[in-house]
């Protein structure tokens, strides 16, 4: 055998084979190293270009900043950076909902700025038109509804918020601007359903308090309005002088004598000062005691500082029709009554007084102006926050007019008509 050809031929082939593994070594580092040049031209051009999500971020965090800030300029500061960082991000991803969200949101807060732009206007519209809110996260609705409701847009503000609020997600949050914005929107019933779960998730919140005493204001529902006010009391809300001396107004209302007396005289204890502005309240409790010639009294004093005091001329009246005094307690009626021509209780207390001059026709006309008042006032309250929410809205304020008008209330609608004029010419 020829062994050295052997050993020669396995020597070649030793060598082709690591000359192979090193053409393989060579191409599968090349290959690599390509790849990572790739993700590292990739990552280069990314941070060139910036991150959707890092400026989504940035937008949501500067959108909160502006909803928390009762600042206006350092609001609008904030609503400014939260529009570039939301603008910036819908550049690198003109299909993010949030993006497109936040942008509306934070514009809507910047409408406010007297230097807010024409461009802007426009950027608003579209991010408007473009809104996809069943596609965005709870939180950037519930941040989106805050903001749509402090620019005064009630209606997007409660579709953000409706739909975040059907998620079981930040509940309690979104309760506390949901109930501002249906209160808003007149939708009463709402308000109380909703204040009543907000008090189960947050029994020490004042504010499902203070919107049930809004809507049971607006009713004349008084004693739901003494029950609230005590849950107010109880909870040290801001304005505790304010909300004793509502309850005592209202106790006195429905003839509650002695708890008037009682949170009258914790009035008196507490704030002694508040209690010395309210002196028609001390005198229609004297009234209600009977203590006429004391109320007289108060009264006297009570309009030589104001005589329009509406307490006052109302006692007046009611001290002279107590005394079948008919004649003279209709003249303070009527002066009532054109002060405050809505005031129910005045058309009333004229027909009361026509009824017992005998004159029947016109006691029956009072009378029954009376009972409509107390039904078309309700709506009216909230036809009225309708149009303060809305203060380019022609239609409502000539649906109020015309309200008034049926009423007979012709100087309430001729206010009410020249508002939607003013705003129809504009």
């Amino acid at each position: 055998m020829n062994w050295s050809k052997e050993k020669a031929a396995r020597f070649d082939q030793q060598i082709a084979a690591e000359e192979a593994k090193r053409w393989k070594r060579a191409w599968i580092t090349t290959t690599v190293a390509g790849l990572l040049l790739l993700v590292l031209i990739f990552f280069l051009l990314r941070m060139m270009r910036g991150d959707s999500e890092f400026y989504l971020k940035q937008a949501r965090q500067e959108l909160q900043a502006a909803n928390n800030s009762d600042e206006v300029t350092l609001k609008l500061e904030h609503a400014a950076k939260a529009r570039d960082a939301a603008n910036r991000s819908l550049q690198l991803d003109t299909t993010s909902p949030a993006a497109n969200l936040l942008l509306a949101a934070s514009l809507a807060i910047r409408q406010d700025d007297p230097n807010f732009r024409i461009e802007e206007t426009q950027m608003l519209i579209d991010a408007k038109s473009k809104l996809a809110i069943k596609d965005c996260k709870t939180l950037d609705l519930w941040q989106a509804g805050v903001a749509f409701f402090y620019s005064g847009d009630n209606q997007l503000a409660d579709e953000a918020l409706t739909e975040a609020f059907s998620r079981n997600e930040l509940r309690a949050e979104i309760l506390n601007t949901l109930i501002q914005v249906r209160y808003d929107r007149a939708s009463e019933n709402s308000v109380l359903e909703l204040s009543q779960e907000l008090a189960k998730l947050e029994p020490d919140n004042c504010l499902p308090w203070i919107a049930t005493a809004y809507v049971y204001e607006d009713r004349q529902a008084l004693e739901q309005l003494v029950t609230t006010y005590r849950e107010l009391l109880k909870r040290n809300c801001e304005g505790q002088d304010m909300t004793r001396w509502k309850l005592v107004e209202r106790l006195i209302e429905i003839g509650s004598v002695s708890e008037a007396e009682t949170e009258w005289n914790l009035l008196n204890e507490k704030s002694p000062e508040f209690a010395k502005t309210r002196p028609s309240t001390n005198a229609k409790l004297l009234y209600l005691q009977g203590k006429n010639e004391e109320t007289r009294i108060l009264v006297d004093e009570i309009l030589s500082a104001d005589p329009d005091d509406l307490d006052a001329i109302q006692l007046r009246g009611q001290l002279y029709l107590a005394n079948d005094k008919a004649t003279d307690a209709m003249a303070y009626f009527r002066r009532l009554i054109e002060l405050d021509p809505t005031h129910p209780q005045a058309h009333y207390l004229l027909g009361q007084a026509y009824s017992k001059a005998g004159m029947r026709e016109e006691a029956k006309q009072e009378l029954a102006l009376h009972e409509r008042l107390l039904n078309e006032l309700v709506q009216l309250h909230a036809m009225e926050r309708n149009a303060a929410a809305d203060s380019n809205n022609a239609q409502i304020r000539l649906a109020i007019a015309q309200k008034y008008e049926e009423l007979g209330l012709h100087k309430i609608a001729e206010y009410w008509l020249q508002q939607a004029n003013a705003i129809s010419r504009q």
